[in-house]
């Protein structure tokens, strides 16, 4: 699929990674430390339950 983004062997669509920054600047403004690559994954398990990324996860 074209449009994918592969974080540290986690492969998301560039839609899913423009959330996925959005979401970590906003969660570094708290002072909570967390790893880009944990976000992704917990983002992805997520995404694949909601209707608008089921169809660009699982091609």
């Amino acid at each position: 699929m074209k449009n994918m983004y592969e974080y540290v062997n986690v492969r998301v669509p560039s839609v899913v990674k423009d959330d996925i920054d959005f979401m970590y600047k906003e969660i570094e403004k708290t002072g909570i430390k967390i790893r880009k690559a944990d976000l992704y994954r917990e983002a992805v398990k997520y995404f694949k339950n909601k209707e608008l990324y089921r169809n660009l996860i699982n091609k």
